[in-house]
């Protein structure tokens, strides 16, 4: 399946239905009932619906790597990957962009991708180092988001920010302390602007440099708990910096 990932769950399945991704086929366990609206949306695509066993489709997924012990949640996708859009396109047809600087925990990953699309953003970039957003962590985390919101990866920070500035982005990182962060910007500086928000790697924070960015953080109590993860305070940003 180098060319194709796996999307589990019913919520997520009907999300990647809606999409503009090639689904190639979906698996239904044949002891559970088809859900209507799934089956509605692949029979209006022209998408074939496998019914197997239970052991059947355990076994299907020990092989792609997710484990033997796994319980299959009754219902999958097997969806083509889409062929990767030239970085420059990205920032030519959006005004908030998230970056992903070296996130290495694929469950954040997905659940930061999920909830950009969520906020109304309009694509995600990755950085080189950054984890596999096709891998099944990722794609689970992210429900079903990771068909709907554009996202490009392997970048570097360099070229993301020369995008950047070419298409007039204010460019902001977000830091896992307060400490040394700018004040936030006001709503007044967001209206008709372009944003790209950059997260950085969960210990680590931001493991490239972004001249001329602006340092935000979020205020947390002080305490033996020193920070948000970066799918919580990445959220936070992601509501308070988008379009308005």
């Amino acid at each position: 399946m180098i060319n194709e990932f796996l999307v589990e769950g019913a919520r997520a399945v009907e999300a990647i239905l809606s999409s503009e991704l090639e689904v190639q086929c979906v698996l239904i366990d044949a002891s559970k009932p088809e859900l209507g609206k799934i089956k509605f949306l692949a029979e209006k695509r022209g998408i074939e619906i496998r019914q197997r066993r239970a052991a059947d489709l355990k076994k299907f997924f020990s092989t792609q790597g997710q484990g033997a012990s796994r319980t299959h949640p009754g219902i999958s996708a097997i969806v083509k990957k889409p062929e990767p859009q030239p970085l420059k396109n990205v920032f030519e047809n959006a005004s908030r962009v998230l970056v992903f600087d070296k996130i290495s925990d694929p469950g954040n990953a997905g659940s930061l991708l999920r909830t950009a699309y969520l906020f109304g953003w309009d694509a995600v970039v990755t950085t080189k180092g950054s984890c596999d957003l096709y891998g099944h962590k990722a794609v689970r985390a992210s429900a079903g988001a990771i068909g709907l919101i554009p996202w490009i990866t392997g970048g570097v920070a360099k070229e993301i920010l020369g995008y950047a500035r070419e298409m007039d982005f204010q460019v902001f990182v977000g830091e896992p302390s307060d400490s040394k962060a700018a004040e936030f910007p006001s709503q007044k500086e967001l209206e008709n602007s372009k944003v790209m928000l950059v997260m950085g790697n969960e210990a680590h924070g931001p493991a490239s440099t972004w001249p001329g960015s602006r340092e935000i953080a979020i205020s947390t109590k002080n305490g033996p708990i020193d920070s948000l993860s970066v799918a919580h305070s990445g959220a936070i940003l992601l509501h308070l910096l988008r379009k308005l």
